[in-house]
């Protein structure tokens, strides 16, 4: 019970726990804390920008993966139809084969 009475004696005699003025420990305690809120704000910063850069990268990625399906499937266009003219070009060339067969069967 002692100590009980100890603590409460100290609270009633408004005995200082700090041993410099008040207006030094006002300016450090101010210090202190816009020291903090600087930190804090700079961190906040950081996180969104480290947000903003991961949408950006996400979106670029994604753009990027647009226009590269984009251009493998103008390049599968491309082989179908450079096939098809292919095969026309061999169609032609045997009907020219045939046609020539006839007329020099013709002329004989």
């Amino acid at each position: 019970m002692v100590a009980t009475q100890e603590v409460v004696t100290k609270a009633t005699d408004n005995e200082r726990k700090y041993r410099s003025p008040n207006r030094i420990l006002a300016r450090s305690f101010r210090l202190a804390r816009d020291k903090w809120k600087q930190k804090y704000m700079n961190t906040r910063a950081a996180l969104k920008r480290a947000r903003q850069l991961a949408t950006e990268r996400g979106d670029s990625r994604d753009r990027w993966r647009a226009e590269c399906d984009a251009a493998k499937e103008q390049a599968r266009k491309a082989e179908t139809l450079a096939q098809e003219r292919l095969q026309e070009l061999e169609q032609l060339w045997a009907r020219e084969l045939e046609v020539k067969k006839t007329l020099l069967t013709d002329a004989s």
